[in-house]
């Protein structure tokens, strides 16, 4: 899903960049560019939503998240090549009608995909409804079993409530899901009690990001820290996932590395990786 995901969002700011007004297309070039838009962005929205909820993997198969990449990456192509050939036919000084016969194919691959873009979302719309539906029985079931048995399950995969940050949860997730390699730096400001280590778990622990990124830690630094504690916290979060072992023991095991050593070892454990490193100032 998380593929599926990054390829749209990467075309959606593509299609932003390209309907950008410093761009000169002719009437009919914009509008099936704005048309595609218009089937991206709720797509965008709609994927993101069912890679929230439970057992998404069971209803959106790996044949339908093949072809939304796909669809993605090929529309990309499209714009790509006609941007550069435009470019091309134009210093060439190519004859009107070669421009023209480019333009007529660029609309009908543009048009072919923004179509199956449609039938994607159609798609997604069905399984988002089945999905409904089944939480909704299950709630069902659910709300008839005994109240003093309910007070029994546990609650600790529950996510904090967060109001008024739906937005800025939203614009960090689309910044997360760029596919570009460069380091970010992403910083959350603000005064004390706004909700911003509250807005910093939701993105840590969102299905998304656990999907997308290979290794994820996350680090409270207090006014007086040192650096081998940083390390080490690191190191324990991102090799937590291949291994049961406690922090107390997973410390022990480290104590007779210094601080360089532990550098080059979270150096080595993230190289080449995709991840996440959330520091809290607690």
């Amino acid at each position: 899903m998380a593929t599926a995901y990054a390829a749209l969002v990467s075309l959606m700011h593509l299609l932003k960049r390209i309907l950008h007004p410093s761009m000169e297309f002719a009437v009919q070039e914009g509008e099936h560019i704005k048309s595609l838009q218009e089937k991206v962005c709720p797509l965008v929205d709609l994927l993101e939503d069912l890679s929230n909820k439970r057992r998404c993997s069971k209803f959106v198969t790996d044949e339908l998240k093949n072809q939304i990449t796909n669809t993605g990456h090929e529309a990309e192509d499209i714009i790509d090549s006609y941007v550069a050939d435009t470019v091309s036919a134009i210093n060439s000084a190519a004859a009107e009608n070669n421009i023209r016969e480019m333009r007529r194919r660029f609309c009908e691959d543009i048009k072919r995909v923004t179509e199956t873009m449609h039938l994607i979302n159609q798609k997604l719309i069905e399984i988002e409804k089945k999905m409904d539906v089944q939480k909704h029985d299950h709630q069902h079931i659910t709300s008839s079993l005994d109240d003093a048995l309910l007070r029994q399950v546990p609650r600790r995969d529950k996510l904090d409530v967060m109001v008024g940050f739906e937005d800025h949860l939203d614009q960090m997730m689309r910044r997360l899901a760029t596919t570009e390699p460069k380091l970010q730096i992403i910083p959350i400001v603000g005064m004390a009690g706004i909700g911003k280590t509250t807005l910093a778990k939701n993105l840590y622990e969102n299905r998304f990001i656990v999907e997308t990124f290979h290794s994820r830690a996350w680090v409270s630094v207090s006014q007086a820290y040192t650096l081998r504690e940083i390390l080490l916290s690191l190191l324990y979060d991102v090799q937590m996932i291949h291994s049961n072992e406690k922090k107390q023991e997973f410390n022990e095991k480290m104590s007779e590395e210094n601080d360089e050593e532990l550098g080059e070892r979270l150096h080595k454990s993230l190289f080449g990786r995709k991840y996440l490193i959330v520091i809290d100032d607690c």
